[in-house]
């Protein structure tokens, strides 16, 4: 009612708007797009309903919103006899997930044996040459159109309105012979969730008038943009780890289909014009030989349909396929011709470019062009395709193939909840995995550092992936330790370094599954195949035996397992008093190492119900508890009534969001409080933060700052702020340049330096701190301890030679510092005392990218550093301003692209500092934790700081009754 009395006395011109039509405007002709979407002899059913009709304007004339792509599908699906929807999930929001299958009758008719004659071409084993030779001539080949998986990159789903209405309704021999030969299956909305993030965007900057100018709202958008989904993650990086609904519900569908064709269309700056592939190098070592000839054809056949209109393209430039985890990379590792297409993107309207206005229109029929030339291309190449695909097929599960003697082998690990993460994902991917039910012996393997062994015994319960079998090239490229770039794209990679100072690389060159997840394997050059049993299906949650309560004096879990911190987390939000270990016990022959939890009757006297609410969360969690009847530890262990086991608090979690907050960082921690902790946090504004109630919070997580969108360092009066609350007992937590932001000024909030910041000045107490880390671990006692006579003592450095002067240093830095890594795996060493490194093993393998190089000296402490001590025959040296003793290398590269600059220049930092500030304490890391949600390694250092450090690091005053 209020509503209708203020639209009354509106101008009847303004009411006209109330529903947005931009007003046409004479001077700006380009917003004008007079070609057709469709094919010139397109011969359109009435019967089908056209989009335009149901969306209430043009296909192109504006973007349509999730819902209403969701809904033109699903009548599509009514009106058509060619085309079946399948729902495949849900996106956090609750948007479903859908693809159209468009093909003839026939083929719908028989879509289960199409499926199955695929799966058998995808597994040869058995398949004789006379049957693979029928379905090779007689299948129709797959294609997946893949549209929009960055929710803001919108011309891709309105393309798919066209292409699924044209494929469905078009009645000319042309498309009839396209859906005879192929089974056309449209993705029409891979991001719901961002597509209406960045809808509102839309929504919220539109005017009466059309907007042209691409660095306006309208089309910049603005934080967290809609790229991401609900948890601003890249589901175009997701596909190797499968941690979204989006991906894991998609993953099994693609394998069901076994698609030769799988386009995924994106856009990329507005001033461009349009990219495809093929992709220039580096190019993963594992995809198909076809790949790139095949890519050629592709290529020809697209550029001829542009260049029918005169429309401007291009391949390659900074397109590279070396990352697996991409759409493209990933369909076309499993068989598919993965083409990308990006097209400029112009929001809605269109955008002034140098030398001409461009409609939104015409982009979106630059998307429709392409799809359609591709399609052609499948249909004249399937035989040849599928031939092509089955040979490879053939050969990868050949005893005589590039696959055939290797295996990779995960070690048995206590952190069953970490494994559990790990056979999941290889059930989503659909891998072969065993399990050893013995030792066994082996002649030789290499671990991740890159050392070879000798008669190495994998242990029973190992799990074993052989290389050889039907998705061989997929596997090799997830879990190969350390694939190599070619030496050609090396040299471009490294010319463009010296000439231009950057990269030529996109994304990060390091990946590898089992070191981001933080588990130590082996890779053995032989096909095993003895005490192996088959590990299949999904892992199922293990059900939680009940403990006997009746004795016990407490309810304990074992810190081995990640899902310790989450049992913590949410009985502490319960109310319950929980502890944790801060060095090792045992209790009632239950191994307790550092970071266990125990729950006893002494701390929750006044809950009668309190091992109920015990059992419930660990049931949830499918993590065991145990009942101890004494709290009395066998030797020097902890005792349970001690100081090492700590009381916890309440963690009380605020995130730093928006201003120049890293946006991916900040979603990847969201997902792990939301999802892996199960806690209720909060999300801060960073541009008023300054002037909140900190008290609130005893944790607040400050991510990575946003380079792409020119952010800066905290505000002065935020990290004045941030100090005055950690000095009364906060956990404060930073990443990378966010910990920079902490080291600066004349009275930084912590001792920790940069590496540049330091060069200049003296670094002896840095390598002295490496020299007692050293020594504490490896030193015998000196000789002579009893005597009453003064000597001169032995100092670590005397044999080091010295550090080049400051001048020097200063400018090997600023050399080295040019070949800092877009992203590579590095090993560090832990001190698996330390509280942070609960749950982990005595190396880490991490990701280290542009990353700020930690100095520490105590009292600050580095659970972590770059870089593990490996025997060998060498005198004491220096790396960098690092010592590293008689008889030792430094092992630093695990994966990826790390130059010999960057090693030296890395070697020996902190990879994670922690510091007591007042009553508080602040912890940094080099980079990101929570990269993709994947570093599960990283990520349990993380949810240590946050679940144990409130009561293990920072003080916190007793409140009396």
């Amino acid at each position: 009612m209020i509503r209708i009395l203020m639209l009354a006395w509106l101008p009847l011109a303004v009411m006209a708007q109330t529903s947005y039509e931009p007003v046409a405007e004479a001077e700006l002709p380009g917003l004008i797009y007079a070609e057709s979407l469709y094919p010139a002899a397109a011969d359109h059913d009435p019967a089908v309903p056209e989009p335009g009709e149901f969306l209430g304007f043009p296909v192109g004339q504006r973007t349509a919103s999730s819902a209403q792509i969701d809904a033109y599908a699903r009548r599509l699906a009514e009106a058509s006899e060619r085309v079946e929807l399948v729902e495949y999930g849900q996106t956090f929001e609750g948007r479903p997930l859908l693809y159209l299958v468009v093909t003839s009758p026939a083929n719908l008719e028989n879509r289960a044996e199409i499926q199955a004659g695929m799966a058998r071409l995808a597994d040869p084993r058995g398949l004789g040459s006379a049957e693979r030779d029928r379905l090779t001539n007689e299948l129709p080949a797959v294609a997946w159109l893949a549209y929009s998986i960055h929710g803001n990159e919108s011309s891709g789903s309105d393309a798919a309105l066209a292409v699924m209405y044209h494929l469905a309704a078009d009645r000319s021999e042309t498309t009839a012979r396209l859906l005879d030969e192929l089974v056309v299956i449209i993705d029409p909305n891979m991001n719901p969730d961002g597509r209406e993030r960045f809808m509102n965007a839309l929504d919220q900057h539109r005017g009466r008038h059309p907007n042209v100018d691409d660095q306006s709202l309208l089309h910049a958008g603005y934080w967290p943009y809609g790229r991401g989904n609900h948890y601003l993650f890249d589901l175009n990086r997701d596909w190797i780890y499968a941690r979204h609904p989006e991906t894991r519900g998609r993953i099994p569908h693609v394998i069901d289909w076994r698609p030769m064709l799988f386009v995924d269309a994106h856009e990329m700056g507005a001033q461009d014009t349009y990219l495809f592939s093929p992709a220039r190098e580096p190019h993963n070592p594992h995809l198909p030989p076809y790949r790139r000839s095949m890519g050629e054809v592709f290529a020809d056949d697209q550029a001829a349909a542009f260049d029918r209109y005169g429309y401007p393209y291009y391949s390659g430039e900074w397109h590279e396929d070396w990352y697996p985890g991409y759409t493209d990379a990933w369909a076309s590792l499993r068989g598919a011709q993965g083409i990308l297409y990006e097209q400029a993107r112009l929001a809605e309207d269109g955008v002034q470019r140098p030398t001409q206005l461009i409609s939104y229109l015409q982009s979106v029929h630059h998307q429709v062009l392409s799809s359609f030339a591709n399609l052609e291309t499948l249909r004249r190449e399937r035989a040849s395709m599928l031939e092509q695909f089955a040979a490879d097929r053939a050969a990868v599960v050949s005893a005589r193939g590039p696959y055939a003697d290797r295996s990779f082998v995960m070690l048995p690990t206590a952190n069953e909840g970490r494994m559990q993460d790990l056979l999941d994902l290889l059930a989503i991917q659909q891998f072969e995995v065993h399990r050893l039910a013995r030792d066994v012996r082996v002649a030789r393997a290499t671990d991740q550092l890159g050392r070879e062994l000798s008669n190495r015994t994998l242990p029973a319960g190992s799990l074993v992936l052989r290389n050889r079998q039907p998705e061989a090239r997929l596997l090799a490229a997830m879990f190969e330790f350390d694939p190599r770039i070619s030496a050609s794209a090396l040299t471009a990679e490294r010319e463009r370094i010296l000439r231009e100072g950057r990269s030529t690389i996109y994304d990060t060159t390091g990946w590898n599954i089992s070191m981001m997840f933080g588990l130590e394997a082996l890779t053995v050059p032989e096909y095993l195949d003895s005490h192996l049993e088959p590990v299949e299906g999904a892992p199922t949650r293990a059900s939680v035996a009940e403990p006997d309560r009746d004795s016990a004096v407490a309810l304990v879990v074992s810190g081995a397992d990640d899902r310790a911190n989450a049992l913590a987390g949410r009985l502490l939000q319960r109310g319950l008093a929980v502890r944790a270990a801060r060095s090792a016990s045992g209790l009632d022959g239950v191994d307790l190492p550092v970071g266990s939890i125990a729950i006893t009757v002494d701390d929750n006297r006044d809950q009668s119900d309190w091992a109920d609410h015990v059992l419930e969360v660990a049931s949830d969690l499918g993590v065991a508890v145990h009942a101890v009847g004494h709290g009395r530890a066998p030797g020097d262990l902890a005792d349970l009534g001690g100081r090492e086991w700590r009381v916890l608090q309440r963690p009380r979690v605020a995130l730093l969001a928006r201003g120049s907050n890293n946006m991916l960082d900040f979603g990847a921690v969201w997902y792990l409080l939301d999802h892996r902790l199960g806690l209720r946090h909060s999300h801060l504004d960073e541009d008023r933060a300054a002037n909140m109630d900190l008290r609130r919070y005893n944790v607040i997580y400050l991510p990575e700052r946003w380079a792409w969108g020119g952010g800066g360092p905290l505000s002065p009066a935020l990290v004045e702020r941030l100090h005055e609350w950690v000095r009364s007992g906060g956990t404060l937590i930073a990443v990378g340049n966010s910990a920079r932001s902490l080291m600066a000024g004349e009275n930084p909030l912590v001792r920790v330096r940069s590496l540049e910041q330091l060069i200049e000045d003296d670094l002896g107490p840095y390598q002295d701190a490496l020299h007692r880390e050293w020594l504490a671990d490896h030193q015998p006692l000196p000789e002579q301890i009893w005597v009453h006579t003064a000597a001169t003592s032995a100092v670590p450095w005397t044999d080091m030679p010295d550090l080049p002067s400051a001048d020097e240093r200063k400018r090997r830095d600023s050399w080295q510092s040019r070949f800092m890594p877009s992203g590579a795996l590095v090993a560090t060493r832990a001190d698996t005392r330390h509280w942070l490194n609960a749950g982990g093993n005595e190396f880490l393998t991490v990701l280290f990218s542009n990353s700020p190089i930690l100095m520490a000296q105590p009292p600050v402490e580095s659970p972590l550093r770059v870089g593990v001590y490996s025997a060998a025959e060498t005198s004491a040296d220096l790396v960098g301003w690092a010592p590293v003793p008689e008889g030792q290398e430094l092992r630093v590269r695990a994966g990826g692209l790390l130059w010999p600059e960057a090693r030296e220049r890395i070697a020996s930092s902190a990879w994670v500092t922690r510091e007591s500030v007042g009553r508080g304490q602040v912890i940094l890391f080099a980079h990101a934790p929570a990269f993709r949600a994947a570093q599960l390694g990283a990520m349990r250092v993380l949810e240590n700081a946050m679940i144990l450090g409130p009561g293990m690091g920072a003080s916190a005053p007793i409140e009396l009754p």
